[in-house]
């Protein structure tokens, strides 16, 4: 089982290039993919390798899109990002030039539930 704001690698079926992807999971309606490239269309957030042990590199959370959590594949492998990406994610969230007014602010409330859950 997945908690909000955990990094998890499991495959997907609804992109481009049919692989198994890093993705955050914020809750089973929002997902967000993390890549090793930026996004062409958007803003991306810059994720170092360090701030989660599941990246082999550094990467960037794309936040063209919302996905939703596809529970027909196994989730291979799971982390925790740091707060500090949490922090900038919060921080930057507001750049994406397609995500909605609504979907920006859910994001930005369940990473403040996951970043204040850390600290007590």
């Amino acid at each position: 089982m997945l908690k909000s704001g955990e990094v998890y690698c499991s495959k997907r079926d609804d992109i481009v290039d049919i692989k198994n992807k890093y993705q955050l999971y914020l809750d089973d309606k929002t997902v967000l993919l993390i890549n090793s490239e930026k996004s062409k269309r958007n803003v991306s957030i810059f994720i170092k390798k360090d701030e989660c042990e599941l990246l082999s590199r550094d990467s960037y959370l794309c936040i063209d899109n919302l996905f939703t959590y596809d529970k027909k594949y196994k989730v291979l492998d799971k982390s925790h990002l740091s707060t500090s990406a949490i922090e900038r994610i919060i921080s930057l969230i507001s750049s994406s030039s397609t995500l909605l007014s609504c979907q920006i602010n859910h994001i930005k409330r369940l990473l403040m539930e996951v970043k204040v859950s850390r600290e007590n």
